[in-house]
Parts: C-alpha cells; structure tokens; sequence
C-alpha cells in the first residue's frame, strides 16, 4: 500500500485565481480642449490554479471637447 496522501486542492488551500488587472483608461476626447479621459476598463477574467487573469478590455474613448 502506498501513501499517496491527499489532494490539497479539495481541502480548502487551493486559491482561486485573482481577477486580471482593469483594462488601461480610454483616450480622451479627440476634438477641442476639453475632451476628458476615457472610462476605466472592466477588469479581466478570473485566473485559474491561483494565476491572475488577463488583463481586462480597455475603457471607451471619452467624449469629445467641446470647441473653445
């Protein structure tokens, strides 16, 4: 009989992977002066076997400037 002990992975130590990184911000608006940043992209997908997940998609353009 050979001890082949027991899988850790079921016993509770096994982490789950950590959400990827939030995607980078959007470009700001394009015309004029004002034009403000770009949301902040959602974060990625889950990892798995406790890696980080990939990065999430990058936020949308901001809006446009409004002409000064």
């Amino acid at each position: 009989k050979g001890d082949h002990g027991q899988c850790e992975c079921k016993l509770g130590n096994f982490q789950r992977g950590l959400p990827g990184p939030a995607g980078d911000p959007g470009d700001a608006g394009i015309i004029g002066e004002f034009g403000r940043e770009g949301d902040l992209g959602d974060t990625g997908p889950r990892g798995q076997d406790g890696f980080p997940g990939s990065p999430g998609t990058n936020g949308l353009q901001g809006p446009k400037g409004r002409k000064g």
